[in-house]
């Protein structure tokens, strides 16, 4: 073999049909790759956000069955109380927050801080028995999702029950 017979002949090249073809397969390439970069990171999006959705509504959970599981007396009420006395505890959404009273002092339990709309309903069941279901719906970003939690609590040390209603958007409660 000579060396002139492994070089490339002067007038040898790439026509222009063969450098279109190559382009439009190196078009196609990069065009499929970056739609599954944005697949990916649509989907990581959307993850993260049913996520934080549902940890903000286990964290609500948790603190219920705790509170109401050792509460002496329980109320349904239609709405939030003027007064706030300081042997009473309440629990309720007030502007899109998770308030929980104790003490006279209102604090945030669960701020979903424009993730989405927070709802919370007590029911009363079988004169012993709270339900309440927790919804968490988010339109954040155009990625509809949303996470209810329901359950149950039997109290312990119940005493008293005293119903405004069957069902309400307030529990109130006392421990002592």
């Amino acid at each position: 073999m000579h060396l002139k017979e492994l070089r490339f002949g002067a007038n040898e090249g790439v026509s222009l049909v063969e450098l279109l073809i190559g382009l439009s397969l190196l078009g196609l390439v990069f065009s499929m790759a970056y739609l599954i970069f944005n697949y990916g990171i649509n989907t990581y999006d959307i993850t993260e956000l049913q996520i934080t959705l549902q940890q903000e509504v286990r964290m609500a959970s948790r603190m219920f069955s705790e509170e109401i599981r050792f509460a002496r007396s329980l109320e349904l009420l239609d709405s939030v109380p003027v007064n706030l006395t300081t042997g009473e505890n309440f629990v309720y959404v007030k502007d899109n927050k998770l308030i929980h009273v104790t003490g006279g002092t209102e604090r945030v339990y669960v701020d979903p801080s424009g993730e989405g709309d927070l709802k919370i309903d007590f029911e009363l069941v079988d004169d012993k028995q709270v339900n309440f279901k927790i919804s968490l719906e988010s339109k954040k970003r155009n990625k509809n999702r949303a996470f209810d939690l329901e359950s149950s609590v039997i109290p312990l040390n119940i005493s008293d029950f005293v119903l405004v209603t069957d069902e309400g958007p307030v529990l109130k409660y006392t421990l002592n």
